[in-house]
Formats: C-alpha cells, sequence, structure tokens
C-alpha cells in the first residue's frame, strides 16, 4: 500500500509528461467500420495517389512514396498512371497497385494487423505479369514493426516498410508547391484523413503517457481505489445530512420537497405550466466533507425561465445567473458555509416563499 508522499511523487511525475489532446476527426466521427479500415484506406489512397483526379494534388502523394524508397526521379506519364485496390493475385488479394509503363509499385496496407499475408504470392504474381518493369514491393503499416521474425518475412520476400508516419511526414513537406493550385475541399479531405491515421498511431504506439501507466498501474489503481473510497465518504455525510435537511424543510414549509439521487434537495412549481424550482446540495471543502451548501433557483427548460428572469434578477440583483447550461437555466443565489443548519433552513424557507409566490402569479 502506497503513502501519501508516494502518491504526490507519482502525480508530480505525471503532470511533468506531455499531454497531447488528439482531436476527433470527421473519419472517426463517421465511426469508420474497423473490420474494413483497411480497405477503406487503401480506397482513399487510391484516389490521391492518381496524379490526373479532381483533387489537383497532381503526383504528390506518389512522388512522396517514390521519395522514401529512392525512386523520386522514376519518370512517368502522369495521364498513364492507373492505380487499382484489391488486385486479383492467384485467388489472394493485393491491397493497392500503382502501373506506369515503367514501373508498377505493389503495396500491403496494414493498420493493425500483423503481416502474415501471402507476400510471396504478390510478388510472385506482379514478377509473371510486370517482369519487364521495375517492381516496387513495399508494406505500408500504420505501427511501427519492430518483430524480428515478422521483418525477417517482409524483407525474404522482397517488400520493404515504409511507416504512415514516414509517408505522411514526406507528404507534409513537399505539399508546399501543390497547395495554390490544389481543390481546398480535398485537401481538407486529406488532411483529415492523415490526422485519422496520426490519432490511430498515437493510441498504439508507445508514448509517454501510455509508459507512465503501464510502469505505475498498480499504484494507480490503489490510488483510484483510495479516491473512489474518500468520494462514497463524503456522498455518505452529504446524504445523510440532505435526509436530516428535508425532514426539516418539510416542517417549515408544509410543502412537499424531495431527493434526488439521495444529495440533491429540491422542489418545483407550476409542474403543469412554465415550470421553476430550487434545488440545493453540499459541496466539500479541504477539511470538510459539508463545508458549503449551495442553492439555486432553476427551470429545466430555458423557456420556462424567462416569465419569472425580471422579477428575480429585480430581487437578487448581485447573484450569478447561467443562461448556458445545457437547455436548463440556473440562478446560483447562495452558498452557505460550515453546515450552518439554521441559517440554511432559514435560506430555503425564504426562497421557497419567493419562488412560491411568483409562480402563483405566472400560473
Amino acid at each position: 500500500m502506497g503513502d501519501i508522499k508516494s502518491y504526490i511523487q507519482l502525480l508530480r511525475k505525471f503532470s511533468q509528461l506531455p499531454h497531447e489532446k488528439n482531436e476527433i476527426t470527421f473519419m472517426e466521427i463517421c465511426k469508420y467500420p474497423y473490420s474494413r479500415f483497411e480497405e477503406i484506406c487503401s480506397r482513399v489512397l487510391q484516389f490521391y495517389f492518381n496524379p490526373v483526379a479532381e483533387h489537383k494534388l497532381h503526383d504528390l502523394l506518389l512522388h512522396s512514396l517514390l521519395e522514401l524508397v529512392q525512386q523520386a526521379n522514376s519518370l512517368y506519364d502522369k495521364q498513364q498512371i492507373r492505380i487499382r485496390t484489391e488486385e486479383d493475385a492467384d485467388g489472394k488479394r493485393m491491397d493497392l497497385l500503382i502501373e506506369t509503363p515503367d514501373f508498377i509499385v505493389c503495396i500491403e496496407n496494414k493498420i493493425m494487423a500483423a503481416v502474415y499475408n501471402p507476400l510471396n504470392i504478390y510478388k510472385k504474381n506482379c514478377m509473371y505479369r510486370y517482369g519487364n518493369k521495375k517492381c516496387i514491393f513495399i508494406v505500408l503499416s500504420a505501427r511501427r514493426i519492430t518483430d524480428i521474425n515478422e521483418l525477417k518475412y517482409i524483407h525474404q520476400n522482397g517488400f520493404r516498410v515504409i511507416t504512415y508516419a514516414d509517408f505522411f511526414r514526406v507528404v507534409k513537406l513537399n505539399m508546399g508547391s501543390y497547395l495554390t493550385t490544389c481543390n481546398q475541399k480535398y485537401l481538407t479531405y486529406l488532411l483529415d484523413f492523415i490526422k485519422t491515421i496520426e490519432n490511430m498511431t498515437h493510441r498504439i504506439e508507445q508514448n509517454p503517457e501510455n509508459e507512465f501507466f503501464f510502469e505505475n498501474q498498480e499504484e494507480i489503481k490503489e490510488l483510484i481505489i483510495r479516491y473512489q473510497n474518500y468520494q462514497n465518504n463524503i456522498l455518505s455525510i452529504q446524504k445523510e445530512q440532505i435526509s436530516i435537511l428535508k425532514t426539516k424543510i418539510i416542517e417549515s414549509t408544509k410543502a412537499e420537497w424531495w431527493v434526488w439521487e439521495g444529495w440533491d434537495l429540491g422542489i418545483s412549481f407550476n409542474d403543469k405550466g412554465p415550470r421553476i424550482g430550487i434545488e440545493s446540495s453540499y459541496h466539500a471543502t479541504k477539511d470538510n466533507p459539508i463545508g458549503e451548501f449551495k442553492i439555486y433557483i432553476t427551470t429545466w427548460r430555458k423557456k420556462d425561465w424567462y416569465p419569472y428572469k425580471q422579477q428575480l434578477l429585480e430581487k437578487y440583483p448581485k447573484r450569478y445567473l447561467d443562461e448556458d447550461a445545457d437547455g436548463r437555466v440556473y440562478f446560483h443565489v447562495d452558498v452557505i458555509k460550515d453546515n450552518n443548519v439554521d441559517l440554511i433552513l432559514n435560506r430555503l424557507t425564504e426562497y421557497y416563499q419567493v419562488v412560491n409566490n411568483l409562480a402563483a402569479e405566472i400560473k
């Protein structure tokens, strides 16, 4: 069991890590099917590898790929390039095939999975069909392949590994001269695709935060359990006090107050009209689980607030009004410290009388 000092050191270590927030991409919003994501990526690449497609990025991606395999000086007629997906190879499917009059590029597209595909069949088929051309064989991978046996299998079959990270790095370096003439819509789509792969890579590759969680998982689990116990203890005390308050405020107002989830004490008015109510709850301070008691007047729909707004603002002019809370309105009218029960009951009774009278006028 860790002591307080060890937890403080752990939290300080975590606070010193770089914390990257990966913004969600449009492709991620669309919830692409993971079982077919490699196929989807191949189709996206097929479009952008085509130098005469509508994107007008010309040969940006093709040139960048050839640069990575030291073939940047290869000559090709953009009009004679053919890009195909799922190309047949003796009953198997090559993910992506780029064909020019002088060379072909066979790409095995891998995102998460290991390379188990019949690379020998792909190579044999390409050499048989395009033997008079230079053949380039690539495994394009979102993850960095480090397994010795996997690398040996790839290299033995004449393939070389290129990561998406390296590919996109070169694409970005080369992008500048294409920006003024390209179709901005398709540039946006390309950047979204790049960011989608980068987000995925960030999740599967080792990074300082993942490494921290792996190395300190037992301490973190224990810390989470202890924090949950701390929160549960606070909530238990707050629920007990709310139960006591409920009994007393019902006696004081002769009205039907309710408790939601054990910790939220409230009442509502005009349930069939512009509904308004009072809600209240305890909040912990550093040294007291019931250190603050907060009271607010609320409507559960924004439109119900407007009949009451002017009179309540005139009655309580220096209170905080929150009208941007997910369709609700919260008018924060009081914070009572140190569980002064008599003061809490007096204030709840006061707000009850004000809102009750106002609701009766507006029915």
